[in-house]
């Protein structure tokens, strides 16, 4: 539907204007809440602008997480409802956890653990039916993904299982880490970065006050409590895991869980009026019992600002997002769509796309290989040279004769290149800088990309292979 509306800013749209306004839905929930309009005004400005979102970079997917994460949340409180025992509902939250493992599978984490302890919880040893519900309508859900994983990868899970991943190629961790310090230094720098830690650890805090405040709500307090712990597990994965990346990276890859454990905390939190049909009752005889109905609602009030400042604060780099976002939301109410980004580009790739024969088969190594003519010829899109291509992988350190044989013996006619002067992903002066001041993961890619280029160069300076241009864009002959 958004790449419908919204052409090339498809992905832009869905994520910073209706995934965002989706989230906003669930969190809020029912119109029965006390001080619903203020609390949707605040809630909203600070999903927008706050720093909860963590670090958006390169499409992050963390409003669609969150939601995805949130929805499934929201269900396990269900669980011991007169309709909470119904299979469709552990079936229902196996889609969701489907819809998660297509973005990222570490994701998961935290729902994996709530799924568990709410169905512990709320069915004694009978806990193993609905957990299997759940992974087999996952496993179903994701049939399709694991399919086109498969076709591009060579695995049904690409980065659990490696397919294509050429041997030897850096990986997310560090190898010059060793021993228990560093790991538990890089999880105490993010763990304190956008409050995504001191989140989680609220969300148990909440739980376990309210498992021994009101016993009968064991499942919010199960869901609470091991959403928390599973995003603090995720963290430490992460950080094993991703070792070599910077505390921003994992901060962003946190983030949308966090997120979700956030809200959950405020879902379970945010009271329903006075007469609503689920909100609670407050015994009412007695002055005594009559100062802790004013007081109940001021200091859940009071927890809650608090909450929110903690878990989503304000973050004056993302200020301008806002008007943004109304703006490309007032585009799609009136169906006039989402501005064109690439419209500067568009007629460099137009003769990009005329020179290439019909048919053909093209290694595309520009930053917006959505622009290319995929109804006319086949490309494949290099992202990180030689990291994933067909064995025996391309050879992207040996010499330019060597990788044009690896290329035509798989087929392909032309590389497609981008200037190495142009911002983007194969500046060379960027990655030349990467080597200079980033982490080791930086570092490790920057030697692929370098190589890369030394290739380009080869290419289009060695007088064998016909080159023609579209302003910053090239494609080459290999034939």
């Amino acid at each position: 539907l958004f790449l419908r509306v919204g052409g090339f800013s498809a992905l832009h749209g869905f994520e910073s204007t209706f995934a965002v306004l989706v989230l906003l839905v669930l969190a809020v929930g029912t119109f029965e809440r006390r001080w619903v309009a203020l609390g949707t005004l605040v809630l909203g400005v600070e999903l927008v602008i706050g720093y909860g979102t963590g670090p958006v970079v390169n499409l992050s997917p963390t409003y669609s997480v969150a939601v995805l994460s949130l929805s499934a949340y929201q269900l396990l409180r269900r669980a011991r409802a007169p309709d909470g025992a119904h299979p469709l509902l552990f079936a229902v939250i196996g889609v969701y956890s489907a819809g998660i493992v297509a973005l990222r599978f570490y994701f998961l984490i935290p729902v994996v653990l709530a799924v568990v302890a709410v169905a512990w919880v709320t069915r004694p040893g009978r806990w193993v039916r609905p957990v299997a519900v759940v992974v087999g309508t996952t496993v179903v859900g994701s049939l399709g993904w694991m399919a086109a994983s498969w076709r591009a990868s060579g695995t049904p899970l690409f980065s659990v299982l490696p397919g294509n991943l050429g041997p030897g190629v850096p990986t997310g961790s560090d190898p010059l880490v060793h021993g228990l310090t560093p790991y538990l230094r890089l999880f105490g720098d993010v763990f304190h970065v956008d409050a995504v830690g001191v989140v989680a650890v609220l969300a148990v805090v909440v739980g376990v006050v309210l498992l021994r405040r009101r016993p009968g709500q064991a499942p919010e307090a199960a869901v609470l409590v091991f959403s928390g712990l599973g995003c603090l597990l995720e963290l430490v994965v992460l950080t094993v895991v991703f070792s070599g990346s910077d505390v921003n990276d994992l901060v962003r890859f946190e983030a949308p869980s966090t997120l979700a454990c956030a809200l959950v905390v405020i879902d379970v939190v945010w009271p329903l009026r006075p007469g609503a049909a689920a909100a609670p009752v407050v015994p009412t005889a007695g002055a005594r019992a009559s100062r802790r109905e004013r007081l109940v609602p001021a200091a859940t009030a009071g927890f809650l600002v608090l909450f929110a400042l903690v878990a989503f604060g304000v973050d004056t780099t993302r200020i301008d997002h806002a008007p943004r976002l109304v703006r490309t939301g007032t585009q799609v109410l009136t169906g006039a769509g989402f501005g064109n980004p690439y419209r500067s580009l568009d007629a460099d790739y137009a003769r990009l796309n005329a020179m290439i024969p019909t048919g053909a088969r093209v290694l595309a190594a520009v930053d917006k290989p959505a622009l290319l003519d995929y109804s006319r010829y086949t490309f494949a899109t290099l992202d990180v040279p030689g990291y994933t291509s067909p064995p025996p992988h391309l050879p992207v350190f040996a010499s330019v004769a060597d990788q044009v044989a690896y290329l035509r013996h798989l087929g392909y006619d032309f590389v497609a290149v981008e200037s190495p002067t142009d911002l983007g992903l194969y500046s060379e002066g960027q990655w030349l800088n990467e080597v200079r001041v980033r982490g080791y993961y930086y570092r490790a890619w920057s030697v692929y990309y370098l190589a890369w280029q030394q290739t380009v160069q080869g290419l289009e300076t060695d007088g064998h292979y016909a080159v023609r241009y579209a302003g910053p864009l090239a494609l080459i002959r290999l034939g």
